[in-house]
């Protein structure tokens, strides 16, 4: 009993923070500072940046965690890496340096109207429909490149879209290396073509035969789980944040910042964020657990550390708010399970996950993460939010992040036990995965050579997918109360 009493008095014994996690807090509160500023009237926005800050600054003073001394080859390693991913981010279509794909109009537009309109921006009618209506949609990836184009112009607005982005995937690759424990090129690498076999799937259904082409390989069976270069080039604005998030959720070593990253989810990623709710609950349940206690005493456990400052106070204001704010979506408003093809949806499944799981299995078999993947992917193409597939392309980018993790940890244990069919079979499933991040690079190379960089931008207010970005303000909470209306 003694032993079980000291136990429970020495939980907060693991609150080292690295630097890069220190920084990741500050790349993901940024936004949320800006929109706290602009969108609630000051009162309720300075009391909410002063308790964020509070949490932030308390974050920063934690002890960092011990490091072997940086060589010269870790540096040369980094801006190497760094190179890529600016060659990576040029390509993509993000800051109009290249050809952009067909998304990029609607979000040239996004921006556009993040940098000409005053904030908050609301209109007195949408179309036909003559009733209040306020732009409403998860642009905190925007919003600190849009404070630049509204101090100086639009097109270094757009520049420091790619920088901001370039950021944002260098700090996510650097918590890879702290989760991983070493600096490794091939991680990146393998990240930036990790897929599944979209190209046999669309051989098969006789979709696409082409190896290299610039077709669009994922829409091959209706449904899509997408390649993280696919997640750049076309919805780089919620794939950046929810990697960033969920390398960092899983970086953590103890409960007392979880519900407060998870909260960086909803103004940044929200379809995203409701595949990290598995992640959340695994992480929270998982890493502060101890085997020399009971389970009622876990249980306390649990909610004493969880229930922090940082997780309740904070965490709960930016997820309250930012749910207020965006709950009246238009197209948010559609939720549905869907019946799918069983045959399709089979086939679908066993190319897009589960010849990795098969082959992970035998090394994370006894690994409650492992069993967080497979139901995610599992049962994510089963659910739909608005009116199209983006909850299925979108709630799964989480679980695709820990699959990528799982699969790059796997091949490091296979070629140490020399398990050479482990590790050929992966490499191969990667190898020929890698054809569906090639036809999203070759369109580029293609079109930009050619000089059709199809810039362009839309309406939004008479788009027809104009829904997906305006709510209506009458029956709002936020827009009663909150909002602030200078």
């Amino acid at each position: 009993m003694k032993n079980t009493r000291m136990q429970i008095m020495h939980w907060k014994k693991d609150d080292k923070i690295s630097s890069i996690q220190k920084i990741a807090y500050l790349y993901l509160a940024l936004p949320i500072f800006i929109f706290f500023t602009f969108w609630l009237k000051p009162i309720y926005g300075v009391i909410a940046e002063i308790i964020i800050l509070y949490t932030l600054i308390h974050i920063w003073l934690c002890p960092n965690v011990r490091r072997d001394k940086i060589r010269w080859e870790d540096y040369k390693k980094w801006l190497f890496c760094i190179f890529i991913v600016c060659i990576w981010v040029y390509f993509s279509g993000i800051g109009k340096f290249v050809y952009q794909n067909g998304d990029h109009g609607y979000r040239n537009s996004i921006f556009h109207t993040l940098v000409t309109e005053h904030w908050p921006v609301q209109y007195e009618s949408l179309g036909e429909v003559n009733r209040p209506v306020a732009f409403v949609y998860y642009f905190a990836f925007w919003l600190p490149a849009a404070v630049v184009g509204k101090l100086f112009s639009l097109r270094l607005g757009f520049i420091v879209q790619a920088i901001w982005a370039v950021i944002g995937i260098c700090l996510m690759f650097g918590l890879i290396c702290e989760i991983r424990g070493k600096i490794n090129l091939y991680d990146l690498i393998i990240f930036i073509f990790f897929s599944g076999l979209d190209v046999i799937g669309a051989y098969l259904l006789n979709v696409n035969t082409k190896l290299i082409a610039p077709d669009h390989l994922e829409w091959w069976v209706g449904m899509q789980y997408s390649s993280f270069t696919t997640q750049l080039f076309w919805v780089f604005n919620q794939a950046i944040p929810a990697w960033l998030i969920t390398v960092l959720l899983l970086a953590q070593k103890n409960r007392y910042n979880v519900v407060f990253i998870y909260s960086f989810s909803i103004l940044s990623c929200p379809l995203p964020a409701v595949g990290l709710i598995p992640i959340l609950a695994y992480k929270a349940i998982s890493c502060g657990y101890q085997a020399g206690l009971t389970i009622k005493e876990n249980i306390i456990k649990l909610i004493k550390e969880i229930c922090t400052f940082n997780n309740v106070v904070s965490g709960g204001i930016i997820g309250i708010i930012c749910y207020l704010f965006l709950c009246i979506n238009n197209n948010a408003q559609t939720r549905e399970i869907i019946h799918v093809n069983i045959t399709a949806y089979l086939l679908f499944l066993f190319f897009e996950a589960a010849v990795y799981f098969l082959l992970l299995y035998k090394y994370w078999n006894k690994s409650g993460w492992y069993y967080v993947c497979v139901l995610s992917l599992t049962v994510i193409p089963f659910f739909r939010v608005g009116s199209s597939g983006d909850f299925c392309m979108r709630a799964s980018i989480p679980a695709l992040v820990l699959l990528y993790l799982l699969v790059v940890e796997t091949i490091k244990k296979s070629f140490h036990k020399k398990d050479i069919v482990t590790f050929i079979c992966l490499l191969s499933i990667i190898l020929i995965g890698s054809i569906t991040p090639i036809h999203e690079a070759v369109r580029t190379f293609q079109n930009t050579i050619s000089g059709n960089l199809n810039q362009y931008e839309i309406d939004l207010r008479a788009d027809g997918m104009r829904n997906n970005f305006f709510g209506y303000t009458e029956e709002s909470f936020f827009f009663r109360y909150l909002i602030n209306n200078r």
